[in-house]
């Protein structure tokens, strides 16, 4: 079981509202969606704990999920490799 991010802590209520982001809100395919879905990643938040790589040995998870996900990230301001 991965980490969580614990959002009461946060203290900035927009990153707050960023974080909470759920994923299938994102601009994503469904496979995607599904993907996540899956292995238990259902809110951005989710997503801080996963390296590319652990991602990449998701089933179905490719080059282009993982590019979805950096434009969609990008989009709520997030940059490749914040924490």
């Amino acid at each position: 079981m991965k980490r969580r991010v614990e959002i009461d802590q946060v203290a900035d209520p927009e990153l707050r509202s960023r974080l909470e982001t759920a994923i299938a809100e994102l601009p994503v395919s469904q496979r995607t969606i599904n993907i996540l879905d899956r292995a238990g990643v259902l809110f951005v938040h989710d997503l801080l704990y996963w390296t590319e790589a652990e991602l990449f040995r998701l089933p179905q998870f490719g080059r282009t999920s993982m590019n979805e996900l950096y434009d969609a990230l990008g989009a709520l301001g997030f940059t490749k490799g914040e924490r």
